[in-house]
C-alpha cells in the first residue's frame, strides 16, 4: 500500500511539471505568434513581385548594398519575381523586428544567400536593404538568369 501512494503521489507530481511545461512551451508559440509577419506584408509581397512599376515605387534607392559597398541604383535594377524553390533546395525565413521585415533565402548547402528588409511606408512597404553572396562567381552580386 505504502509503495502504491509513493507511485501515485510520483505520478501527481510528474502530472503538474508536464501540465507547467505544457503551459511554457504555449507561452513560447505565443511569443512565436505575435512576432509574425503584418496582415498587410503577405498582400505586398506578392504585388511587388508582380508588377515591375509597383517594385520600383517600392524601393528607396539608392538601395544598400551592392558587395563592393555601393549602392544599387534605378537605372542597375532587376526585377525580382516570386521566390519559388520547388525543389526543397532553399530556405526562406522571415523575421518580424518591431514593424520592420528581414527576408532570408539560402541554399542549404550554403552557397547562395539573400537578404532583404522591408519597412512599412505610406502605401504598402517599402525595400531598404538587399545584399546577396553568391561564393561561386567573381561578383557577390547576384543577378537571375534570363
Amino acid at each position: 500500500m505504502k509503495y502504491l501512494l509513493m507511485v501515485t503521489f510520483s505520478l501527481f507530481v510528474l502530472g503538474c511539471k508536464n501540465q507547467s511545461a505544457e503551459s511554457s512551451a504555449q507561452s513560447d508559440v505565443d511569443e512565436v505568434l505575435s512576432n509574425e509577419l503584418p496582415e498587410d506584408f503577405l498582400g505586398f509581397y506578392m504585388r511587388f513581385h508582380s508588377d515591375s512599376l509597383y517594385q520600383i515605387n517600392h524601393i528607396v534607392f539608392p538601395l544598400k548594398m551592392k558587395s563592393d559597398s555601393s549602392a544599387w541604383l534605378p537605372e542597375d535594377w532587376k526585377m525580382h519575381k516570386p521566390f519559388n524553390d520547388h525543389s526543397g533546395e532553399y530556405i526562406q525565413n522571415f523575421v518580424n523586428m518591431n514593424g520592420l521585415i528581414f527576408e532570408y533565402i539560402q541554399d542549404k548547402r550554403q552557397i547562395f544567400k539573400m537578404e532583404r528588409r522591408f519597412i512599412k511606408a505610406d502605401e504598402g512597404y517599402d525595400l531598404i536593404y538587399y545584399k546577396v553572396d553568391n561564393i561561386l562567381n567573381d561578383s557577390q552580386d547576384w543577378e537571375p538568369s534570363e
